[in-house]
Formats: C-alpha cells, structure tokens, sequence
C-alpha cells in the first residue's frame, strides 16, 4: 500500500492546556506542506478551494485531538519526547503504531505506543485518501520527566509575568472575562492571538489581544515543552477586576501570583498580598508597557517614512530610551540612547536635542551606577550649555545639579560646590 505521510507538530500531553481547535489548526498547517503526492494529484485535479476547505486537512482537524486524548504514558520518565508515526488505511482502521524517534526510555515509548494502538479504529478518510496515510506526532514528556520540571516551571512562571505586565483593565461597568489563546514559536514570538472565548464587549477583548502582543517577545520555550505552543489567558476587567487573575495550567485557572507545578498539574497558593499600592504599580507599570508599544511603532513608522539616520527616527529613539529607562530596561534604554547619539551628533543644527539626550543617557548610567560613563556624557552636556545658542536656561539648570550630584559621588566634591555656588548666583 502506498502511503502519504504527514509531519503533525508537537504535542505536549502534560505541561501546558492547548485548546483542540488551536492544536488542530496547527496539526492542519503542517499537515498540508507534507501531504503524499497521490493525495495532491487528486487535490489538483479540483478547482481551487478556499484556505481551510482541503478534506485532507478536516481530517486532520478531526483525528488530531482524538489522537492526542488517547495518548497515555508514565507519570515519571527521563524522556523528553518520543515521535510516533501512525499508518492508517483509507478506512480509517489503524495499521501500525511504530517509533520513528525514540525517546531513550522504553517503558514510555511502549507505553505510547500501547496506547496509540488501542484506538484500533479512526473515522475513514476522505475519497482522495485512497491509499491511507502516515502520520507522524511528537509526543512531549513535560512535567513527567523530572529532570525538566525546574525549567519548566520557571518557563510557566515567566510567560505568566510577561502578560501579567501587559494586561490594562479597560474602564466597563460591570463584571466580565474574556480568554485569549496566545500562541508562541520556540523563540518567544508571537504567532498570533485570538479571542477563544469572548467577554461580550469589545473594549475588553480588544485589551486581552493587546495585552498578548504588548508583552512579546516571550521567553524562549524549553526544549522539554516543544517548538510551539499555544497558552490560554483568562483576563478579568470591570470596576473590581485590577489585574490579570487567572492562566490555564492543564486546564486549571491560576491566579495571578506564587504557584506550585507537580508532575500531574498544577497545585495552586493565592496571592498572599494584593493590597491598593500594588495595583496602582501594576497599572503604572502596564501604561508604560503600553507606551513603550506606542513608541516602537512610531519609531518603524518614521524610519520608514524619514529613514533609519534621520533627526526624526533619533528622536523616536530618545522618547523610547526614556520610557524604557522608566520600565527597568536599561539594556532597551542604553540600544536606543547610542542609536539616537549617534544621528544626533552629525546634525550640527541638533544642539538643543544633543544637550537633552546627552543629559538623559548620562542620567540612565548614574541610576546603573556606571559613573565615569555618565560623568563623560552630563559634562559634554554642561559645556553644550555654557556655549551654545538656543539651549533652555531651565534645562541647563536641571543639567547643572545632576552632574553636581554626580560629582559629590565621583568624591570630586570641590567642582560639585563650585557648580552649587554658579546656581545660587543672581541671573
């Protein structure tokens, strides 16, 4: 018998809650690069049918998660993953369970297979399926392999604070949820987002979506969990909904906050303190993740517009460096400080930008406590100030006692009093 074979993505049976119909799409996706050429033959000889129409991929669709429920394997293992190819006959009659990648532990590469055989019977496949097909599924260990556990765990635990930040209660007057399916690639980006179950009103699930894409890029996933993944959100707004309260974790809600992860699922501990100060950090802090979104965008927008070396594109770097110092990201503020300088400094009619962005990358290294780099930059800054036309006298000023600040850290304490002196003289 002539098969098709088809590579099916990933499949964790343990670690994370993967909605049928996300997993589906996906097993679907890949389904279709990888169809046998007698399949593709017969799909040809056919009019073109819209995306998604292919009876080769609804079948797919229908036998993924069928296969995916029967899998059953040993609670505790030292596998990672296991691939497993699947022949099946047009009647939809299971022919052979075989491993084409073993996992390194027997019983749970025989366990999946035993498991996968007992299905004996699939729904038959469509006509142009006439020699049946071979399907191959990846089968990840998750949280049962306990060396991956602590990786595990921490991965969850990160992806969770990323959204988390993210998340903005918009202003409704009642109560209400909406679930948003995030899916991610192995390297922490965003594949795509979509509402899986709506709260009702637009506003909210607008803000779920937005907060999936403002808190890319994720971390990236661990070997143990597959190269993608799709996690389910639940976000709660409305006049006593702060904050993001709960995440499916096989399939339970968590609450924002500490949690434990076992073998076997999650094993949830409240939140110990949500007091009024820290929701108004954390809504501070998802502002300006907000805004720090906003100003990416305007930076593409005018690199596109004005190009990568223009005063424009500097000063979208400058705004960006500033919010960023804001959020704790000086590795993000530091990038966009040296992109922006070095525009800045071959425009010689950009001295009024020059001062402000040399005064504010100094600032961001004082607050890092890489001194000697910010004392060369407020310097540059101060004699900026002292000769050049156009500088605001105000802004002078705010330059002259930060770096007598800086000074009196540098031990330089003479230059710091003798800048004071300069600022308590009449003008």
């Amino acid at each position: 018998m002539k098969e098709k074979a088809a590579e099916i993505l990933a499949i964790s049976g343990s670690i994370l809650f993967v909605s049928n119909a996300l997993l589906n799409e996906a097993f679907a996706a890949d389904a279709s690069k990888t169809a046998a050429k007698g399949a593709a033959k017969a799909i040809l000889k056919t009019p073109i049918k819209a995306p998604g129409t292919d009876p080769i991929d609804a079948y797919i669709k229908l036998v993924s998660p069928k296969i995916q429920q029967a899998w059953k394997a040993p609670e505790k293992t030292t596998a990672q993953k296991v691939i497993v190819s699947l022949s099946i006959e047009q009647s939809g009659k299971i022919k052979s369970v075989t491993i084409k990648e073993p996992s390194g532990d027997q019983a749970f590469d025989d366990a999946t297979v035993a498991s996968l055989s007992a299905l004996g019977q699939l729904p038959p496949m469509p006509t142009s399926a006439k020699d049946g097909m071979t399907l191959n599924y990846t089968f990840n260990a998750g949280n049962r392999n306990q060396s991956t556990k602590t990786d595990n765990d921490s991965y969850i635990y990160a992806f969770s604070r990323k959204v988390n930040a993210a998340w903005h209660n918009p202003k409704v007057d009642k109560n209400c949820k909406v679930s948003i399916a995030i899916t991610i690639d192995q390297s922490g980006k965003l594949v795509k987002a979509e509402v899986a179950k709506s709260s009702g009103i637009k506003i909210v699930d607008d803000a779920g979506l937005h907060a999936a894409k403002l808190a890319e890029p994720y971390p990236a996933i661990p070997a143990s969990l597959g190269d993608k993944m799709t996690v389910t959100f639940t976000f709660e707004a409305g006049p006593t909904k702060d904050v993001v309260n709960k995440m499916k974790f096989n399939g339970v809600p968590l609450p924002q906050g500490d949690y434990q992860i076992s073998s076997g699922g999650a094993q949830l501990r409240p939140l110990e303190v949500d007091t009024s100060v820290n929701r108004k950090l954390q809504e501070r802090e998802a502002q300006l993740q907000e805004r720090l979104f906003n100003l990416k965008k305007a930076l593409n927008q005018q690199v596109s517009k004005y190009g990568a070396q223009s005063i424009q594109a500097a000063k979208a770097h400058h705004e960006l460096a500033n919010c960023a110092v804001e959020l704790h990201d000086y590795k993000e503020a530091e990038e966009n400080y040296k992109n922006a300088l070095v525009i800045v400094e071959a425009d010689a009619s950009q001295v009024a930008e020059l001062h402000s962005l040399l005064h504010d990358y100094g600032q961001m290294y004082v607050i890092i406590a890489k001194l000697k780099d910010a004392e060369a930059l407020m310097s540059r800054a101060l004699e900026i100030g002292k000769t050049a036309n156009g500088i605001d006298a105000k802004k002078q000023r705010n330059v002259m006692e930060d770096y007598a600040r800086l000074l009196y850290k540098l031990n330089r304490t003479a230059e710091a009093d003798g800048i004071y002196k300069q600022l308590r003289e009449p003008h």
